[in-house]
């Protein structure tokens, strides 16, 4: 027995001092290969110009490389419909619907300059089968000394009715990435499609960046739109594992712009996403609304489940209160000193803006200038979707947060 102990010491010292890999090796190599060639082909700055300045068949124009228009990533939406309605399933976590609640979802190089910006973004926006189950949407783009995208649009657009962040050229360390998703609590959704880590890094780096997700995530479920992947790591472990793969030949042709051939009325979530055998699963829908815990009368239709259509209402709200005071919110996100310089003035203009983000949360004007100004300055401080919290109390002639 000693002998036998002796001569498994070593292999278990040296498994626990082996680095951790943040998928299984095989798939870790597999997705290596595919971004190697992504970024050879696509993202060597020697070919790079050459493929913005020559786009075969597009339509949409001369950035046929990277995010080029609407509807390009349209399948992720199908896939991410496809997860709130409960219409897929891990071999492991059970139905990603309940795993994947309330879920921050951050767009890594959204292209918030191109055309009327953040086009894919957008998209998932307008989608009411998508935006209503995000916690928050979050683009971003490079600010570098060579391009100040970020810069740019808050200068001149400042449009978007999402969070815009800044993103680092390497998304290499838990800090940077808690910079643009700036949240430790909720499910995580990335997405680098076309644009950063999926084109750009080098396998180094990479391996790097997929450890540094796996980290950040903690132990909160991730979901990674990865290029033509979608790589999941549950809440329980600590790597990811491929799910399936994404249509290539649409969301990722380089050549032509196929998605806009797409019949996307008619297009399914199956045939937007290959998925691994023994991983995921899909879910008809009345499994899927067993599994949920909505009661179905027999030979009726499914009866609609309150919860889900309050949470739609709710978002739908805070959208819209989001719309009438954005311009504060992404202000107050990059500056909160100058944002309160910046209440006093409006303070004596009337706060025009606050009082319509005011009057759309409580349905009312606010009882004067006074509780505008304090309900102005929470807003500051809070997320946007936190603001159905608020309420103001006249005895205490201030803004509470409530539970």
């Amino acid at each position: 027995m000693r002998a036998i102990v002796l001569w498994l010491f070593p292999w278990v010292l040296f498994a626990g001092l082996m680095p951790a890999s943040p998928l299984s090796p095989g798939e870790l190599s597999e997705v290596l290969s595919y971004q190697r060639t992504e970024h050879v082909v696509y993202g060597n700055p020697a070919f790079r110009q050459s493929y913005l300045q020559t786009a075969p068949g597009d339509r949409m124009g001369p950035s046929i490389m990277q995010r080029s228009g609407r509807r390009r990533l349209y399948d992720h939406n199908l896939v991410l419909r496809a997860v709130f309605k409960g219409s897929l399933s891990h071999h492991r976590d059970g139905n990603l619907k309940r795993v994947f609640e309330d879920p921050v979802f951050v767009d890594i190089g959204s292209a918030i300059l191109n055309g009327e910006g953040a086009p894919t973004c957008r998209d998932l926006y307008e989608d009411e089968g998508v935006f209503p189950f995000l916690h928050r949407l979050v683009a971003t783009d490079i600010n570098d000394p060579a391009s100040r995208y970020v810069d740019t649009y808050f200068r001149t657009r400042n449009n978007l009715p999402f969070y815009v962040r800044a993103v680092p050229l390497e998304l290499d360390t838990a800090e940077k990435l808690d910079g643009i998703v700036r949240d430790r609590i909720h499910p995580l959704i990335l997405r680098s499609a076309n644009s950063g880590p999926d084109l750009y890094y080098s396998p180094e780096l990479l391996r790097q960046h997929f450890q540094v997700v796996v980290d950040y995530a903690g132990r909160r479920p991730a979901l990674y739109f990865f290029g033509m992947y979608l790589l999941y790591k549950p809440a329980a472990e600590r790597a990811m594992e491929v799910l399936g793969t994404v249509d290539y030949d649409i969301g990722f042709n380089h050549r032509w712009a196929a998605w806009t051939a797409v019949n996307w009325g008619a297009r399914t979530a199956r045939a937007a996403l290959s998925i691994r055998d023994g991983r995921l699963s899909w879910v008809d829908a009345e499994r899927s609304r067993e599994e949920t815990g909505l009661a179905i009368a027999a030979n009726a239709a499914p009866a609609p489940c309150p919860k889900e259509a309050e949470r739609i209402e709710a978002a739908r709200n805070r959208a819209l209160a989001y719309k009438r005071a954005s311009d504060w919110q992404k202000k107050a996100d990059a500056n909160l000193e100058a944002w309160e310089m910046e209440a006093d003035r409006l303070l004596a203009e009337g706060l025009t803006d606050v009082a319509g983000a005011y009057a759309g949360l409580y349905g009312k004007a606010p009882a004067d200038l006074g509780a505008l100004a304090k309900f102005a300055l929470l807003f500051m401080r809070y997320d946007y979707r936190r603001l159905d919290r608020l309420r103001w109390n006249p005895a205490g002639a201030r803004v509470e947060v409530g539970p």
